[in-house]
């Protein structure tokens, strides 16, 4: 959700021109039912009072928090990630692929040193 936000500070030019004029009218809409809609279905779960409670909000209120001192120590590192196009994610799962596939005679190892214990080998499958 803070991801969001902070992208909502720097959108892509040419995604603003695709935009159907119908989703940019209901944007507010949206927005007010995403955050009302769930304070007017609370009442059918639970006592309303019960949600307001200090425990209550800390509860709910810690992860978020937690998320926007993340995104903001993000977006401060940013300048020193490298940069990926967007819908350019592939080279990340190929890097990473890369990485994962050296690992595999480490495994391979493992597993034949694994197979020696009895109770490994009775739980292996041919």
């Amino acid at each position: 959700m803070t991801h969001f936000l902070t992208r909502l500070d720097d959108p892509l030019p040419d995604v603003a021109d695709e935009t159907p004029a119908a989703i940019i009218a209901y944007w507010p809409a949206i927005v007010l039912g995403a955050i009302l809609l769930p304070w007017l279905l609370y009442p059918v779960v639970n006592d309303v009072s019960k949600a307001i409670e200090p425990a209550a909000l800390w509860d709910g209120l810690w992860p978020v928090a937690l998320g926007v001192g993340l995104a903001l120590a993000q977006r401060r590192l940013d300048r020193r990630m490298p940069y990926v196009p967007a819908g350019d994610v592939i080279e990340v799962y190929e890097a990473a692929f890369r990485r994962l596939l050296a690992l595999g005679p480490v495994f391979e190892k493992l597993d034949t040193h694994l197979r020696q214990w009895p109770a490994a080998s009775v739980s292996a499958h041919p």
